[in-house]
């Protein structure tokens, strides 16, 4: 998930790689010279425990197996999954 500002004006949010986004910005967040833009990411595994612990219920798989050496909870974010791992056995 990303954060997009442009001189502390707020201009979007995303929540998904795999959509493409458009934003309006308004003229009263531009200045005329040397504009500020600020990408904020979170980090997909904090997003993905947290958004989990929101939904307060199980939907597997919670990890995966051991042998993936993967991240837990990844079935909560939109990001593809070669991100976290390609469970190879």
């Amino acid at each position: 998930m990303a954060t997009i500002t442009i001189n502390s004006c707020l201009i979007g949010k995303t929540s998904s790689m795999f959509i493409p986004y458009t934003f309006h910005i308004a003229k009263s967040c531009l200045k005329y010279q040397k504009n500020e833009i600020r990408l904020d990411l979170e980090s997909p595994i904090l997003s993905g425990l947290q958004q989990a612990k929101t939904y307060n219920d199980t939907v597997p798989p919670d990890c995966p197996r051991s042998v993936q050496h993967d991240e837990c909870h990844v079935q909560f974010i939109r990001k593809e999954p070669y991100s976290f791992s390609w469970g190879c056995v």
